[in-house]
């Protein structure tokens, strides 16, 4: 506000009054002026037509007689008329008079035609050129004198309007404006007198004068109020700064607890089974020291009814070790304890209890903290059953991908773990450098012996055979796997060819030992015809585990072509 320049509001108004009858002044005096001039050019056709009945008939005549002398007069009296400027006389002749004395090439303002008396031939014109200087001299003295009036007419309206301006606006107004700016809620004061006393009117200053005094008046009861305002507020500021005070440490101590069991949640968020032991361990002995206990456990209730502890934060609890409690206790309550500051949160379910314990807590009567702890009791209990859904999610999907390796039947591995195991075992031996063999294996007359004695007894002389490769070939690497029907394969890394062809006779003699009658083929029991593939880094080759198994499945057939219950190289 103090940057901008103060301007009254008298001398605001007066400019532009003037500026208004200045402007209407001069547009009054423009239609004067232009008044005066209409008026100078109405005379002129006056006195035009004046000479045309004048003095046409005496220059008719003496143009007629051809009187020069007559004609040069006639020309200079009409001539000598304030409004005309020159008179010219042209005749048909040639004859050319000028009342100034030198004619002219200017186009007149008036041509009055000379006719003779009688026929009405024409004898010649007369030009006449109107005095201008004349008649701009006339408008010009027209306009300068109505100026000259309405100037005097705007000054002394001007200072009546000062007057005026000043007595009824500009002192009220300064009388206002001291008035506002002594206004406070402290002291009252006099409204301003604007207007002499008795008085049978008033106007819009005496109302913006009343609504100033108005607005004092509820200052004034504002103060009052503000006063009585802070005195309640000086007598509440002690009390507002303890409760601030607790209640600042009161969400402080909330903010930590909910910092701890964040930083559980994140921490267990995508843990394997194996992982909540410590990550629980750990936070439980975050959270014994926010509260300031000694130790702190979890515990469960097992079938037999004792209570177990499955995680601890300190040292003097273990997990595993039992601890008793009464059957009552439910809730948070005070266990049993000979220093009186074992709390803990039970919580009791139909078939289970789970339990969140303390040692060494001395404020376990506070109920904010107990809140607190029985919230972070229940999250732990949660995370108890997440770590218990982990392991029983571990359990099902170790036993399902078991399954999904494994024959039902037999219980060796499977086609689709024999073809993971095959191209795993060839790139060792490659990487390594050792050599790397394959065993194909067939049941002699195997349908023969089902349609004989039936699938079931089939599916026990499997499992017989598959006892035999179980029982012969369970070092780390040898991957024995039923393929499918009576078909069988092992994988031997490690292995030459000379060294296979061994092991294979060695799986032979022992399906040969267990001497299981097959009636139908002319040895009288169950036996088996084997083709053997070796690859060793000495080999030009590479190794080609598909092709390995294809040159094992080419010399089981040899063999079986060569009568059976035997082994074939290939």
């Amino acid at each position: 506000m103090n940057r901008l320049r103060f301007r009254p509001l008298r001398s605001r108004l007066l400019r532009r009054l003037l500026l208004l009858t200045l402007v209407f002044g001069c547009l009054a005096m423009g239609v004067q002026s232009w008044m005066v001039f209409h008026q100078q050019h109405a005379r002129f056709e006056r006195d035009v037509a004046l000479v045309g009945e004048t003095h046409l008939p005496l220059l008719s005549v003496a143009l007629w007689e051809v009187e020069i002398p007559a004609l040069e007069q006639l020309v200079r009296q009409i001539g000598s008329r304030s409004e005309i400027a020159r008179a010219e006389l042209v005749s048909d002749t040639g004859l050319h008079l000028s009342s100034s004395g030198l004619p002219t090439e200017e186009p007149a303002d008036a041509v009055l035609p000379i006719r003779a008396d009688g026929t009405g031939d024409l004898l010649g014109e007369l030009r006449i050129y109107a005095n201008h200087e004349q008649l701009y001299e006339m408008t010009l003295q027209e306009g300068a004198r109505h100026v000259a009036e309405v100037g005097l007419l705007i000054g002394l309206i001007s200072l009546l309007v000062a007057y005026w301006l000043h007595r009824e606006l500009d002192v009220p107004l300064k009388r206002i404006a001291a008035y506002v700016a002594g206004l406070s809620p402290e002291k009252p004061a006099e409204p301003p007198a604007l207007r002499p006393a008795g008085r049978s009117w008033y106007d819009e200053l005496d109302l913006v004068s009343r609504g100033f005094e108005t607005l004092h008046q509820g200052l004034l009861r504002h103060g009052a109020e503000r006063d009585a305002a802070m005195a309640e507020l000086a007598a509440e500021r002690d009390l507002l700064d303890s409760r601030v005070a607790r209640r600042t440490q009161a969400l402080q101590r909330v903010a930590g607890f909910q910092e701890i069991l964040s930083r559980t949640l994140l921490r267990c968020l995508h843990l394997e089974s194996a992982g909540f032991p410590a990550a629980l361990s750990q936070s439980l002995e975050e959270l014994c020291g926010f509260v300031g206990a000694r130790a702190c456990g979890l515990a469960e209730r097992d079938a037999d009814g004792r209570w177990v502890w499955r995680v601890c934060g300190g040292d003097d609890w273990h997990p595993g070790e039992t601890l008793s409690l009464p059957e009552s206790l439910h809730g948070w309550c005070l266990l049993p304890d000979e220093t009186g500051q074992r709390w803990g949160y039970v919580s009791l379910q139909h078939d289970h209890g789970r339990l969140l314990a303390f040692q060494g807590l001395k404020d376990g009567e506070d109920d904010g903290e107990r809140r607190q702890l029985q919230v972070a009791a229940e999250i732990f209990f949660g995370l108890l059953e997440r770590w218990d859904s982990a392991q029983a999610l571990e359990d099902t999907r170790a036993e399902l991908e078991l399954l999904s390796l494994s024959d039902p039947l037999t219980s060796l591995a499977n086609r689709r773990r024999f073809d993971q195991a095959k191209h795993q075992e060839a790139r060792r031996a490659v990487r390594h450098q050792h050599a790397l063999a394959v065993i194909m294996i067939d049941v002699d007359h195997f349908k023969a012996y089902n349609d004989h004695f039936g699938h079931a007894a089939g599916d026990a002389c499997l499992v017989r055979i598959a006892g035999c490769l179980s029982a012969l070939f369970q070092r780390a690497g040898e991957v024995p796997a039923r393929l499918g029907g009576e078909e069988f394969a092992v994988l031997l890394p490690g292995y030459d060819t000379q060294r296979a062809m061994e092991a294979a006779e060695r799986l032979r003699s022992a399906v040969a030992a267990l001497q299981m009658e097959h009636p139908v083929v002319a040895r009288g029991y169950v036996s088996v015809s084997l083709g053997v593939a070796g690859w060793s880094p000495e080999d030009s080759r590479l190794l080609d585990v598909d092709e390995l198994l294809a040159r094992a499945d080419r010399a089981l057939y040899q063999a079986k072509a060569g009568g059976r219950d035997r082994v074939a190289q290939g």
